[in-house]
């Protein structure tokens, strides 16, 4: 997976090895050019899975990971892992932090592709809640939903008889 440094010309690259090892790649963009400035090893106590998504904090150093059995927040300055929490009973599709330090939101694909929830995980107390109002709209469920960068409306797409987008507040 990739993710942009919000406001840096950085890239950080996550590839998964096997066994329980991520290497992290730090890139810096030098003209038409990506140097790595670092490249260090994620060593996991156990093999987390596939990974779905990651994503750069907007003001942190670290990196939202998402997998398919674990979400984890990596802080690349100092090469630890921030949190962790197993996520087994969630089929995930996407993930990114609030713009605060504590939030992350999550957002499920079901395995009947009809009933997604919009999770979100508060990173201080290791607790996943359910965001309390549906995203569906005329009985069919989005096919995407993301947060506004201010981190007070979730856009929810949706498709199916019809289709349109729903504004829900955060």
């Amino acid at each position: 997976g990739l993710a942009w440094h919000p406001f840096e010309p950085k890239l950080v690259s996550i590839r998964v090895m096997p066994n329980t090892k991520l290497i992290c790649s730090v890139l810096n963009v030098q003209g038409k050019q990506l140097l790595i400035t670092s490249e260090t090893e994620i060593l996991l106590s156990k093999p987390y899975g596939e990974i779905i998504a990651i994503t750069h904090h907007p003001d942190l150093p670290q990196i939202l990971i998402v997998s398919s059995s674990h979400v984890f927040i990596w802080n690349y300055d100092d090469n630890r892992i921030v949190q962790i929490i197993d996520v087994g009973e969630y089929k995930l599709c996407r993930g990114d932090f609030y713009p605060n330090k504590q939030l992350v939101w999550l957002l499920t694909k079901s395995y009947s592709d009809t009933e997604n929830e919009w999770l979100i995980w508060n990173c201080e107390t290791n607790i996943i809640s359910q965001y309390d109002l549906e995203l569906n709209q005329y009985g069919d469920y989005s096919r995407g939903s993301i947060l506004h960068p201010s981190g007070e409306l979730i856009c929810a797409l949706w498709s199916g008889s019809y289709c349109g987008c729903v504004l829900h507040t955060a």
